[in-house]
């Protein structure tokens, strides 16, 4: 009997781990519109708090700078994955790109669980504004979060590639 409780917990906890991000979208301010059909599209960086680092038990700012850093490709990598079918550029050059998405407000959380362990989240505030007229076609807050990943830079990391995930979505609308 012991013996299936514990192969039961240990399957159990394999399972759990297993679980992708999971994402949300939430404090719509401005309705998403005809977006689907440009081409060309301006990212801005996910911009996280800087000061952060002493409060995800970093041992400088410059290891969370780091983290920061590789946090921000994933990200790229993953935009460009998510919206192969556009155009995407992520520096400041807006004389080709006919949208741009920028991010505020971005925090990282992190906390454990009972039944989900060790979990990360990002929440940030997207917004989407057509270049040439300024107007802006959404706005909103999203989160994503990682539930059973010990280690922060990877929580970082697939909660970034979830942000990018929702991207089309929105995109469509």
């Amino acid at each position: 009997m012991k013996k299936i409780s514990i192969l039961s917990i240990t399957l159990l906890v394999f399972i759990i781990m297993s679980f992708p991000v999971s994402s949300k979208i939430k404090d719509v301010k401005v309705k998403p519109g005809g977006m689907s059909t440009y081409s060309s599209i301006l990212v801005g960086k996910l911009s996280f708090d800087k000061t952060q680092w002493k409060d995800l038990g970093y041992k400088s700012q410059e290891e969370w700078s780091q983290a920061i850093d590789t946090t921000e490709m994933a990200f790229q990598d993953s935009v460009k994955k998510e919206l192969s079918k556009k155009t995407v550029t992520f520096v400041k050059n807006t004389v080709n790109a006919e949208l741009e998405i920028t991010f505020s407000e971005t925090k990282f959380d992190r906390g454990y669980g009972f039944g989900v362990g060790p979990w990360g989240a990002i929440t940030t505030t997207m917004t989407v504004k057509e270049i040439k007229t300024g107007n802006v076609l959404f706005q909103g807050v999203l989160n994503a979060r990682k539930n059973n990943e010990f280690s922060i830079d990877k929580q970082l990391q697939k909660t970034a590639e979830g942000i990018a995930r929702d991207l089309p979505d929105i995109l469509k609308k």
